[in-house]
């Protein structure tokens, strides 16, 4: 999460806030195609915010792998702006289905404040 204060819902800034975590945390690192993304305002939890779906694949030289990609960035009443991001890995199958557990399971984020109300 980063304070709702320093964070831009645009979705240039929602994909650099992705690559950010993508290149700290995931193996193999990541890049978008931003010539395929869409986005569409959310509410979530108690929140609203944007989610970018797109495409990402490794960098030029690494193991070939894409897949789709959705990430939520919701911002909370509780003065903080969560990134939600989820992606598909599977070679060779459908992609929807999966796709469509991650949206079902990204539904399931509430606020802080939320909780236990």
């Amino acid at each position: 999460w980063r304070p709702s204060a320093e964070v831009d819902l645009s979705q240039e800034a929602i994909l650099a806030w992705r690559e950010q975590v993508g290149t700290r945390y995931y193996e193999p690192a990541q890049q978008t195609d931003r010539e395929r993304i869409e986005q569409v305002e959310v509410r979530s939890g108690g929140g609203s915010g944007l989610q970018v779906q797109g495409v990402w694949s490794t960098p030029a030289g690494g193991w070939p792998a894409a897949g789709p990609f959705l990430a939520r960035a919701i911002a909370c009443p509780d003065g903080r702006t969560y990134l939600l991001d989820s992606w598909v890995y599977a070679p060779g199958r459908e992609k929807y289905e999966y796709l469509f557990q991650l949206h079902t399971i990204l539904e399931t984020f509430e606020c802080p404040a939320q909780r236990g109300s």
